[in-house]
């Protein structure tokens, strides 16, 4: 189980938790969001991109934690 400090949340950058947890890339790409290998990627948070994507960035998260959680 994961520790709560290692919690994602919308204020990670998206290259920090695919560096960390190379296993969300397809949970970003399930909800759409092809631009994990774009340079914005490297500065752009979660929180950022999920609202650029118009996503659930609760939902998001949500899939994410249960994800790093395996």
């Amino acid at each position: 189980m994961q520790k709560s400090r290692d919690k994602i949340t919308g204020e990670m950058r998206l290259i920090d938790v695919l560096s960390k947890y190379p296993n969300t890339a397809d949970i970003f790409l399930k909800f759409g969001m092809q631009c994990i290998n774009c340079p914005v990627a490297s500065m752009e948070k979660i929180s950022e991109a999920a609202k650029v994507h118009n996503i659930d960035e609760k939902k998001l998260l949500k899939k994410l934690n249960e994800a790093i959680e395996q």
